[in-house]
């Protein structure tokens, strides 16, 4: 074992000095995209055991031998605290250690290697918490708390849910995210490297999850390892998948997990003392790493995206909320009672939603409010929901993602919001509120795809899923189905050479109608019911001025509007926007296109159309070239009128 001083973990040796040298901790974290093969294991010199007799005396253990479960340990450990028998103590990296008190404060200490740091006053520790801790020095919860070898705090709290935690020293300051909730069965958890958490059912059954706190991911599926741990009381670990089980007896067994292969090693189960019969035990996480055995995501760089197209939504109250991201990398916003020209739509920005990229994506809740999610520049996703409906935004909230294209969302069946997007090796990776207006589960890795990334186009399906349609290799569009939180086949639309995204028409039967655009002309493709044939028709009509042709750039825009016709909008290379309709609703004929502005501006956005069928009609948003928002009403015959806007203050 080679010593690399990152952690807690140094022999104690008994000479004339009679010090215990524990190393402070320096992180400097490096992700790495892919998990190198065969991962290392590599431990300090020892793993550091903290253990506190009924007398509250605590103890300083070294283990020398933890990356093969010898019963080797170091003689005459120190005492180096009293009085520790009212708490719950839990180790953490660098010295750390937290104590939940039956006062309900939580204290952080720390080692420094011959003493404990004294902080404020005099004292030996800080409080970092005042109340809510109480419950873990109690026989029910003191083995729902735990410190990963990051630092994090987990925990399994009486709302059932799994929470993390993480203790900002500098600022003074939590951040606190519920994770999953349906943990109300685990009677005990226990932290085994970076966001790794083995948690124990109550008939002893023992399971694995990984959770990746900066890109809030889901590492790969949980999954049961492990039956019989009901014979332990007390489980700790020093990091790499490394367990001691304590029976209550005072046995101590060491157990090392492979998470490459998904099974323990041939010496998992080697007892390695006797003896632990204690108020509290507890070992330095970070003693013991697993080198590129665990597939920590990288932040991909996120593409510059100026002058993405706007995003729409009609509520079922009838507001129209329109929201796109401007120049500055501001999400802002409005919301439209109505759509005949006499309200103004005033746009606000979303507190403390910059810097964001690309398009925003917005759903109604249940409750009538609604959720707005972009991109941020640092590929975390943004998240703000209104308080009421209609009323004021939330602080924006980060909902990782590590995502270099925005993603889309809808409302599953049951209310819950969903979220998903592509990430840079174009898997599918959704994240899911565990109900209506709950929190939202972590990001799940769902598929490998045949796409080849950018943002997908959702189309919610009567039964509470969603289509999704996404570019693959070659510039062939694919979509499946998301359903009951599973994904269906991809199936391919045929074709190949299409540019930008493809635009999708949820027709009365559960079909779809899609549009895109290939070669600088629209083609379109109506879904059987035995799935999409591969056949595109081209939308090449004149346009109604025939001394004008059109030649589309960009993604087109389709929407059914209140008449029951498919009408689809699109941007010319000369920059103006045009129009098209079917000419009765379900023809296969469409009408010729026409100037939507009557030459009055040029676009700088690809357009969003959106039915308005309260009032009879259809919307257009786009911004000029000077990114001014426009939103424009359809009119039977002329240059579709532009509702008054009121401009966001810079």
């Amino acid at each position: 074992m080679m010593p690399n001083n990152r952690g807690w973990g140094r022999r104690w040796i008994a000479a004339a000095c009679c010090t215990v040298l524990w190393s402070s901790l320096v992180a400097t974290t490096t992700a790495t995209a892919v998990a190198q093969a065969p991962p290392e294991l590599d431990c300090e010199e020892s793993a550091a055991v903290l253990r506190v007799p009924t007398n509250g005396d605590m103890l300083l253990y070294q283990h020398l031998e933890p990356e093969t479960g010898a019963a080797v340990w170091q003689p005459r450990p120190p005492v180096i605290g009293r009085g520790w028998q009212n708490s719950r103590p839990v180790a953490a990296p660098g010295g750390v250690v937290y104590a939940a008190q039956q006062n309900g404060a939580l204290r952080r200490y720390r080692w420094t290697g011959s003493a404990w740091q004294t902080f404020a006053g005099g004292a030996q520790h800080e409080v970092i918490s005042g109340a809510g801790w109480e419950r873990y020095v109690t026989a029910a919860y003191r083995n729902r708390l735990t410190v990963d070898s990051e630092g994090h705090i987990y925990t399994v709290e009486p709302d059932g849910w799994l929470h993390w935690r993480a203790y900002d020293t500098r600022t003074r300051t939590w951040t606190h995210r519920q994770i999953t909730p349906g943990w109300e069965g685990f009677t005990m958890i226990v932290a085994a490297g970076p966001g790794v958490i083995y948690a124990r059912r109550g008939d002893g059954a023992l399971f694995r999850v990984q959770y990746h706190a900066e890109s809030q991911r889901w590492l790969g599926p949980g999954e049961q390892v492990d039956d019989g741990w009901q014979n332990y009381d007390r489980v700790i670990s020093p990091g790499a998948d490394i367990l001691y089980g304590i029976r209550p007896n005072g046995e101590m067994y060491w157990h090392r997990f492979d998470p490459m292969e998904g099974e323990w090693t041939a010496e998992a189960g080697r007892l390695i003392g006797r003896a632990w019969i204690d108020h509290a035990t507890t070992a330095a996480p970070s003693s013991c790493t697993l080198d590129g055995g665990y597939p920590i995501p990288t932040r991909p760089v996120v593409p510059a995206q100026p002058m993405a197209p706007a995003a729409l939504l009609y509520t079922e109250a009838g507001q129209v909320v329109y929201s796109y991201v401007d120049r500055e990398g501001r999400a802002v916003q409005a919301s439209l009672p109505e759509v005949s020209g006499a309200a103004r739509l005033a746009f606000s920005a979303v507190p403390r939603f910059s810097p964001v990229t690309g398009t925003p994506s917005l759903v109604e809740q249940d409750n009538g409010t609604v959720h707005l999610v972009a991109l941020g520049t640092d590929a975390d996703v943004r998240g703000s929901a209104q308080a009421t409906p209609n009323g004021a935004w939330s602080t924006a909230a980060r909902l990782g993602g590590f995502l270099p294209h925005s993603p889309v969302t809808a409302r599953l069946a049951g209310g819950r919001v969903f979220i998903a997007g592509l990430d840079e090796s174009n898997r599918l990776w959704v994240r899911t509120q565990a109900g209506p207006l709950q929190p939202f589960v972590p990001w799940t890795e769902v598929d490998h795809t045949p796409l080849a990334g950018g943002r997908l186009t959702v189309v919610p399906t009567e039964a509470g899923g969603a289509r999704l349609l996404g570019m693959g290799p070659g510039g062939t569009f694919h979509v499946a189905t998301f359903e009951d939180d599973e994904l269906g086949p991809w199936t391919s639309l045929g074709g190949t050479g299409f540019a930008g995204r493809v635009s999708a028409v949820a027709m009365p039967d559960g079909t779809l109608q899609v549009f895109a655009n290939l070669n600088g002309v629209v083609h379109t493709q109506r879904e059987t019911a035995n799935g999409f044939t591969g056949t595109w028709t081209p939308m090449d009509m004149d346009t109604a001025d025939p001394d004008v042709s059109v030649a589309v750039a960009g993604t087109p825009s389709a929407v059914e509007a209140p008449s029951g016709a498919i009408m689809v909008v699109v941007r010319g290379a000369d920059g103006f926007l045009y129009y098209s309709g079917q000419v009765t609703p379900g023809a296969e004929e469409f009408t010729p296109w026409r100037d939507l502005t009557a030459g009055e501006e040029r676009t700088g956005t690809d357009p969003t159309a959106l039915a308005v069928p309260d009032e009879n009609t259809w919307v257009v948003a786009y911004r000029t070239e000077r990114d001014l928002p426009r939103l424009r009403r359809h009119a039977p015959v002329g240059a579709f009128p532009s509702i008054p806007l009121a401009l966001p203050r810079r």
